[in-house]
């Protein structure tokens, strides 16, 4: 089969073996990928990745152990955990120590024909919902798991306005939160304005969270914070970012990770109108799988919203 393979600061194409399931896993075909910041970090050199990337699919099953799964439209978990640890044991299996992850950790990833993932990590899809609705449905399930992490204390302040920052504001403000983007690009700005976001006036907050993938921008964010407020980082970076430990100690702030989150949430969710009009929105551009290498170039470019994959052709 055909795949993209990151090395050395590098993608290229490369002929690979069909994957070969495991008990209780599937057999998945590829439909639809996005191409996510943390792929273009990959790249960059985040984790020392060699291998397969990609981790936001549709995709078709074509074998499984479980019967009623085989020809259907799925969308996926990325994280594999053992099951036994005791992160597995107390419900924290995303966190897993010894987990695989797609496309990012020791499980090939999505930017292929064909891949693995365990049965239990497969979501079904429905006959209305559409692929390149539902590809989103991973980035849309991270942005959600910060609103379940804890309260936000308002107003919170999402910083960037790129792919992921959309998408946090988003849920943040139909979760009914009073939420601001701070950005640079006029008509990713103007796209979160009509789903009742507002632009940042300046000034100090409760909550900001962080989503430039930038680890410059980590410094000034700190500076947007009110004393004894919460940042919250969502971006991955290649590059070890700087930060002014003495200012959270001093203003007693709160620095919180925020990663995975539901993927039933977020397939629900595609089922709203204003849901699916903000993917649309989103959107900015959609290649051929034979133009994979061209996609990710697309995608690196500065102001680039989601760009897809599509091997439905």
């Amino acid at each position: 089969m055909k795949a993209i393979w990151f090395e050395n600061g590098t993608a290229a194409w490369k002929e690979l073996p069909l994957p070969v399931r495991k008990p209780g896993e599937s057999l998945l075909q590829l439909r639809v990928a996005g191409i996510c910041n943390t792929d273009l970090e990959l790249l960059k050199g985040y984790m020392g990745f060699a291998g397969v990337p990609g981790h936001e699919f549709v995709a078709k099953v074509i074998e499984s152990d479980t019967p009623e799964l085989v020809g259907q439209r799925v969308v996926g978990e990325i994280n594999i955990p053992c099951g036994q640890c005791r992160m597995c044991q107390s419900g924290l299996s995303n966190h897993c120590l010894t987990r695989e992850v797609l496309g990012i950790s020791g499980r090939p990833g999505c930017f292929a024909e064909f891949f693995t993932l365990p049965d239990a990590n497969l979501h079904p899809l429905t006959g209305k919902v559409r692929d390149y609705d539902a590809v989103l449905v991973e980035p849309l399930a991270a942005a959600l798991r910060v609103v379940h992490q804890g309260k936000l204390e308002d107003p919170v302040l999402v910083v960037g306005d790129g792919r992921l920052g959309l998408l946090v504001a988003f849920a943040l403000r139909h979760s009914g939160i009073r939420t601001f983007l701070q950005g640079h690009h006029a008509k990713h700005l103007e796209f979160a304005k009509k789903a009742g976001v507002l632009r940042d006036p300046g000034g100090r907050y409760r909550t900001v969270i962080d989503c430039t993938g930038s680890p410059d921008a980590l410094d000034e964010i700190l500076h947007r914070v009110e004393p004894t407020g919460t940042i919250v980082i969502k971006s991955t970076f290649a590059e070890n970012p700087t930060l002014n430990v003495s200012k959270i100690v001093v203003d007693e702030i709160t620095v919180r990770g925020s990663r995975c989150g539901p993927f039933p949430e977020a397939i629900e969710w595609l089922e709203h109108r204003e849901t699916r009009d903000m993917l649309a929105a989103m959107r900015h551009e959609e290649f051929p799988f034979e133009e994979t290498l061209e996609a990710l170039e697309r995608a690196s470019q500065r102001g680039v919203r989601k760009v897809l994959i599509d091997n439905l052709g």
